[in-house]
């Protein structure tokens, strides 16, 4: 028997980093799941026929967490992963791309560390118009060998995948969506007895495979591709494959194999999404696989994902550049410590950012933000990143400015050209306009805001003042209860004023 390039020792000591450190699919491939892959095959050709159409996948995302709500993944983990799905599908070639439509929260102990006891669980959550991923913290028995990271459930019509893989760099989340659209494993038959060369002689002979992950036996696909229609994943342009990636944990082939008609494996798909495979630089789909993918997406099964008004992909493909307060490097002083603005360019497709202030989180719709809130000659730090139904992880935030406030504060009582002015009704309730009465001894130009106390514009208005008695009037329902700024904004000064709604 011939090893190339590695010790037989080290690929021992392989083969137990990729059983335990990266863990298996708990997808099982039984008759039901391949009659689904054989039932699209038969359309493969209309898909072909059809050429190159954008596919827009809505997915759900269920955070589970503990009964408590402890150890929730991130909402921000979620865009994250998101981001590198489209572009990792969208670098394989597939022209599908992937959106979030919903964030569900779940507080289940039982389902966060054993979901496959807990059916009841992610079927009463279950999204009917959407992909479904549950995020939990573990998974527990099923088939397969070592550490369940994620599988998809063929009854149910959902993915379960472990909060630590989804994003990771074994593409778990993108290999449990190819088996969403009916892909098998490229090792199919090969998941508990993968390939090696201690187990196995040179020249494999037999010509069936048994696997947990199965119901029957799985034919031994054959280089020469005479058996490739029903053997292995049934996908002819994927070479044989034995399992080999899981043993060593690589991506090139380490042995030399012969099949049972004495043809050498040369090439067998390591670095294919649908393989055990790890360290590899990228991950890719064959172009059957890609034809595959996109017939189960036009299936009558799948008509619930094509129920969407996203007709284009719009990812952030820009960082953020901030504008001010402050600078990277250098500790600046406001003036102003009430009214900072912190304000960024906008970024092509964004359609909200994330503000993080002193480390708390702020959503935001503009490229700008108003702070009320800070105190005098007090360090504060901030950065901010752009986000889109499509992710935002591949795009990292910005570098955090930090700088110092002063001790001035931005609130003005009076304009100089301004007289008799009166705001009322302060306090007023929810149903009531507020009115702003003054006059004036100029015409000028005026901007009148109202920001709730976080610093959310909720209302604004370009205004004419006018020499004279001036009215101002904000509609009636456009505060909610809770204190309220008021900015009226002028090219002399401004005035600011506290408004409570009951």
């Amino acid at each position: 028997m011939r090893v190339n390039c590695i010790l037989i020792i080290m690929l021992g000591m392989c083969y137990n980093l990729s059983a335990q450190q990266h863990g298996t699919c708990g997808t099982v491939q039984d008759e039901a799941f391949m009659s689904a892959f054989r039932k699209n095959k038969a359309n493969w050709d209309k898909t072909i026929q059809k050429g190159l159409v954008d596919r827009f996948v809505p997915v759900t995302f269920h955070l589970v967490a503990k009964n408590d709500g402890t150890d929730r993944m991130p909402v921000d983990g979620v865009y994250a992963a998101l981001c590198k799905l489209n572009d990792r599908y969208q670098a394989a070639g597939s022209e599908m791309f992937f959106y979030l439509d919903g964030i569900n929260e779940i507080n289940n102990t039982g389902l966060f560390t054993n979901p496959r006891d807990n059916r009841n669980a992610l079927i009463s959550n279950f999204d009917e118009r959407s992909m479904n991923v549950f995020v939990v913290s573990q998974i527990t028995g099923g088939a397969g060998t070592g550490n369940t990271l994620g599988y998809y459930s063929p009854g149910m019509d959902l993915i379960v995948i472990q909060k630590g893989n989804l994003g990771d760099a074994t593409y778990t989340f993108e290999h449990e969506i190819g088996h969403f659209f009916t892909l098998a494993h490229t090792h199919r038959g090969w998941e508990d007895q993968p390939y090696r060369p201690s187990d196995y002689p040179e020249q494999i002979t037999f010509t069936e495979i048994n696997s947990t992950q199965v119901t029957n036996p799985v034919r031994v696909e054959l280089v020469d591709r005479s058996n490739c229609q029903i053997a292995g994943d049934e996908i002819c342009d994927t070479d044989p494959n034995y399992g080999f990636g899981f043993t060593c944990g690589c991506c090139n082939m380490l042995w030399t194999v012969i099949d049972r008609k004495g043809d050498t494996i040369l090439t067998p798909p390591l670095t294919n999404i649908m393989s055990y495979a790890t360290n590899c630089n990228e991950y890719v789909f064959s172009p059957d696989q890609i034809v595959a993918l996109q017939t189960s997406y036009d299936a009558s099964a799948r008509t619930y994902l094509r129920n969407t008004d996203v007709t284009e992909y719009k990812p952030i493909r820009d960082a953020v550049t901030q504008i001010s307060p402050g600078a990277p490097g250098s500790l600046e002083t406001v003036e102003i410590f009430d009214d900072i603005l912190f304000d960024w360019e906008d970024v092509q497709n964004a359609e909200f950012y994330k503000l993080r202030i002193n480390g708390d989180v702020i959503e935001v719709e503009d490229s700008e933000y108003r702070a009320f809130d800070q105190m005098p000659n007090s360090i504060v730090s901030w950065s901010v990143r752009a986000f889109t139904k499509f992710g935002a992880g591949c795009i990292d935030e910005t570098t955090e400015i930090v700088f110092r406030t002063g001790d001035a504060s931005a609130a003005i009582s009076e304009l100089d050209f301004v007289s008799e002015l009166a705001i009322y009704p302060n306090p007023l309730v929810q149903d009531q306009a507020l009115s702003i009465k003054f006059d004036a001894s100029r015409t000028t130009g005026a901007n009148v805001a109202v920001f709730d106390v976080a610093g959310k514009k909720i209302y604004t208005e370009e205004v004419r003042i006018t020499t004279g008695p001036n009215v101002i009037t904000v509609p009636a329902g456009s505060m909610e209860s809770g204190i309220h700024i008021l900015k009226i904004e002028t090219p002399d000064g401004l005035i600011t004023e506290k408004i409570l709604v009951d």
